[in-house]
């Protein structure tokens, strides 16, 4: 019950900050005019150059988090429970399989 609700956050999370990507994006390209309060600071071509980086950044940040989420999905599913398996049969106490545990994930996190 507790890795269906991980998971259901580690993905809610993951698509929601997509989602709120994907608004900003569109709200973005909607306005193509600069709001009178900026016309003296910004220009026209300045304008439209953020809002192609804007684009190029969301996009390559849809990427980026599609990535991690496999990546932390492989974690939960098939590393994860190696490193466990691993630990379980080098010692029987508890302390000691705790702190090989979080020291060979942390191992394996600075790294990766």
């Amino acid at each position: 019950m507790l890795l269906w609700i991980f998971l259901v956050l580690l993905v809610g999370k993951a698509l929601f900050q997509v989602y709120l990507s994907w608004r900003n994006l569109r709200y973005a390209q909607a306005h193509s005019q600069i709001l009178p309060v900026f016309k003296d600071l910004i220009t026209k071509e300045d304008f439209e150059k953020s809002k192609n980086y804007l684009r190029d950044n969301t996009i390559f940040g849809f990427i980026v988090k599609s990535f991690d989420l496999v990546f932390n999905l492989v974690f939960v599913f098939i590393l994860y429970p190696y490193i466990e398996r691993v630990v379980v049969s080098l010692t029987d106490s508890f302390i000691l399989q705790g702190l090989f545990f979080f020291g060979i994930s942390g191992l394996i996190n600075l790294i990766l």
